[in-house]
């Protein structure tokens, strides 16, 4: 086809247009070309050079092109510990610069740049290299838009060339950057309108124990979101050398925080500002992987040179004092953090499992206060495998210097159990814990004390509570509940695991076997604290026991146990901490004591009924050098046929134990002995007891005192070894002997000294003065 004129005219002037561009194109990047390494080495006053392979300019899109940088640092021979980068970037794309600007002023002006493909590697080592004098780089650069795509970021350590952090697939989008607006709450050199952060993953050197990697990682301005959050030990093991050290696994499928902001206010003092914060199935696990009985033997072990008695010395323990610093050390305020489902397993010991955790409006003020208003744990299950080995207490305190304040803790649902670590069930279970707990504070002075925290009001409430205590007994209750500073137990238990015979047959010395029964105890206005040597100090106007069933019965077949027994007074003084307990009430309550051998044809029984009890004043001996007298007030029935009056007195602090006690039985008819006598003893009387009176008064070593009697028609009958056949014979001479009445007189005798059998209890002690009393009185 014929071109016309106007054509070929137009074609040439386009060729010739096009052929203007390319040469310009050309000459322009030959000039950039020979230029631009003459710009970078005069701008460059870093402690880096910078090179590239290719660089090319398109005039028409305004886009600068530069491919296959290296940076290397200047100098890192004769520097041998320094920090220093090195790196390799596939191509930089500048977009809409000015090239007449860059080249005439020095200063690279344009509207995009992306850095593409970017591999990084920091080699870290003592000290960072010097920097050069200070830059405004707001005059050198302006560039609205900043993008990077595919960069792989890894620190190393420069003595080992140990990986220590490492990047993988960074991709950012930074829009808005002004480098001319300085932005001084946010500590940077240039203003941005948003920006979107990602990668693919994060790996992390925590320290010699441990590492950190992280999924996919999302953020912007307001939110960042992480998946698969993970804290492994490089090693499964402990060192032997490091028994301090232990071992922690985290694993969390996805953190989440929404309406972050941060900055700096006064261009100093950093701030962190969070909305929400919120993770899903957390599971933490704490081990110490050394054998348990290389942990014993290292605990046991005595040191080399000290005697097995040697005394204890005199050299007062000095307390050493760790300052901890502020926990968070600038500000924060963070509206809300959920943690869902978290499991917990601490060395073994603490276990948890799907427990949820609420924390909302927590703020702290740097060198100030945290505080947080509302700490919500729900639904925890907490088991307790206690070690058998337990460390010894350490000197050191821990000093914090930050104030903690919390407004309210509550527990919702809860259950804890203690778990044996030998065999596999619980030796205690409480079931639906609740607690409310308000205005926890740890503070300075606070931070020394046993407890490191003080309180004010306190609820707490349980469901059915088991204590397996693992030799003798079961211990059961309904429920507990603690208001501020009163507590009730419902139904509270206390059985043997197993049948009389085979508790008896596993007892090493005769005992006694217990059997409680107590529909309600209580105490009121109990405060609990420990003293400066951490020793705990127990105070409560008043313990009630309501609906006492108690059964105590004591086979004397197996071997009596020839050790000493203390009076009650001295079992008082020694008790190793603070006790104070104003009165002590039982009411309604009843009081069985069994008593067999093997010559018995069943245990005989005394009987306690309508027992109530008011005991004023039980203290300890520890720390004290006065006290008031105790005293012990009961009325019951006795054997349910005669009302009975016993006061009981003593002193904690006198260490001779001395004591009064006093007591009177009313229209006692005597056969009501019978059950008793008739299958232990293998007697019985009969007659009628218009009044029995006592008053003892002794010591641990003797006791002396009055008795008194007014009875009519006393018998004694004597029985066979089966107890149901009668010896008649016995029985007429043992009448002889016995003085039949006291003629409408109470017959009152000082009775002879009573000396104390101090292998046996105080109440064997009574009745040899009842005993003694009987004789002179009956005989």
């Amino acid at each position: 086809m014929k071109l016309s004129k106007r054509v070929k005219t137009l074609l040439i002037i386009g060729l010739i247009i096009i052929g203007l561009y390319q040469g310009g194109k050309y000459a322009l990047n030959r000039f950039i070309y020979k230029h631009l390494p003459e710009l970078i080495a005069e701008k460059n006053d870093t402690p880096y050079n910078f090179t590239y392979e290719d660089i090319e300019y398109s005039p028409a899109l305004r886009r600068l092109t530069v491919s296959g940088i290296t940076v290397t640092p200047k100098d890192t021979i004769t520097h041998k510990n320094t920090t220093y980068i090195k790196g390799h970037l596939d191509n930089i794309v500048i977009q809409g610069v000015a090239i007449k600007e860059l080249f005439k002023t020095k200063n690279l002006k344009a509207n995009k740049i992306k850095l593409n493909t970017l591999d990084i590697v920091v080699i870290q080592g003592d000290t960072v290299v010097e920097q050069p004098k200070e830059v405004n780089i707001t005059n050198i650069i302006d560039i609205n838009t900043i993008a990077v795509n595919n960069a792989h970021i890894v620190i190393k350590n420069r003595a080992n060339h140990t990986r220590l952090n490492e990047v993988y697939n960074f991709n950012a989008d930074i829009t808005g950057v002004h480098f001319a607006q300085e932005v001084k709450e946010k500590g940077l050199p240039f203003s941005y309108e948003g920006y979107t952060m990602s990668c693919d993953s994060v790996y992390n050197k925590l320290n010699d124990w441990h590492k950190l990697t992280l999924g996919k990682v999302i953020i912007n301005p307001t939110s960042l979101e992480v998946n698969q959050v993970s804290v492994e030990p490089f090693s499964k093991t402990v060192n032997s050398n490091n028994l301090e050290k232990n071992l922690l696994s985290v694993n969390i499928p996805k953190v989440s925080l929404t309406g972050t902001d941060w900055g700096y206010r006064d261009e100093k003092h950093f701030y962190l500002q969070i909305g929400k914060i919120e993770t899903d199935s957390t599971a933490i696990t704490i081990k110490n992987n050394k054998l348990k009985e290389d942990i014993t033997v290292a605990e046991q072990q005595p040191k080399k040179g000290k005697k097995k008695n040697a005394k204890k010395s005199n050299t007062p323990i000095v307390k050493v004092v760790d300052t901890i610093p502020s926990l968070v050390p600038f500000d924060l305020q963070i509206g809300d953090i959920k943690i869902n489902k978290l499991s917990l397993d601490a060395l073994d010991t603490w276990k948890t499992e799907k427990m949820n955790i609420s924390i909302s409006k927590i703020v702290n003020k740097a060198g100030e206060q945290l505080e947080i208003n509302k700490l919500l744990i729900d639904s925890p299950t907490i088991t307790l495998t206690p070690n058998q080995v337990k460390k010894k207490p350490s000197n050191k305190t821990k000093l914090l210097m930050d104030r903690i304040k919390l407004d309210t803790l509550l527990v919702n649902k809860g259950a804890f159990a203690i778990h044996q670590r030998k065999g596999d069930k619980h030796t205690l279970n409480i079931a639906d814990v609740n607690a409310t707990i308000l205005n926890i504070e740890i503070n300075d002075k606070t931070s020394l004390n046993k407890i490191p925290f003080s309180y004010d009001k306190t609820k707490f409430t349980t469901g059915a509570i088991k204590y397996d205590t693992q030799k003798y007994y079961d211990i059961t209750a309904d429920n507990l509940s603690i208001d501020n500073k009163d507590l009730k137990l419902t139904n509270f238990v206390m059985k043997p695991k197993y049948s009389r015979k085979k508790t008896v047959s596993m007892f090493r010395y005769a005992d006694d076997i217990f059997t409680l029964n107590a529909k309600e105890i209580t105490l009121k206005d109990y405060k609990w604290d420990f003293d400066k040597a951490g020793v705990l100090l127990f105070k409560t106007e008043l313990l009630n026991i309501n609906q006492l069933d108690a059964n105590i019965f004591r086979d004397k077949s197996p071997t009596f146990n020839m050790s000493i027994k203390p009076m009650f007074s001295k079992k008082l003084r020694d008790i190793p901490f603070g006790l104070q307990v104003n009165t002590v009430a039982i009411k309604n309550s009843k009081l069985v004591y069994e008593e067999t051998d093997k010559n018995a044809v069943a245990p005989g029984k005394i009987m306690f009924h309508n027992f109530n009890a008011t005991i004023k004043n039980v203290y300890s001996g520890y720390g004290q050098t006065k006290v008031p007298t105790t005293s012990i007030a009961v009325n019951a029935r006795f054997m349910n046929a005669a009302p009975l009056r016993v006061d009981w007195t003593f002193n904690v602090l006198n260490r001779s134990d001395q004591f009064n006690i006093q007591g009177k039985i009313t229209n006692f008819p005597a056969n009501s002995m019978q059950p008793f006598l008739q299958p232990y003893i293998k007697a019985s009387t009969q007659g009628s007891i218009s009044l029995v009176t006592f008053n003892f008064s002794g010591n641990n070593r003797s006791a002396t005192g009055t008795y008194g009697m007014k009875y009519e028609d006393l018998r004694v009958t004597i029985y066979k070894k089966d107890g149901e056949k009668k010896k008649k014979f016995l029985s007429a001479v043992g009448n002889m002997f016995i003085r039949k009445s006291t003629k409408d007189e109470v017959k009152t005798v000082n009775i002879k000294t009573v000396d104390r059998v101090q292998e046996k209890s105080f109440f064997n002690y009574l009745w040899l003065c009842i005993m003694q009393g009987l004789k002179q009185t009956v005989l």
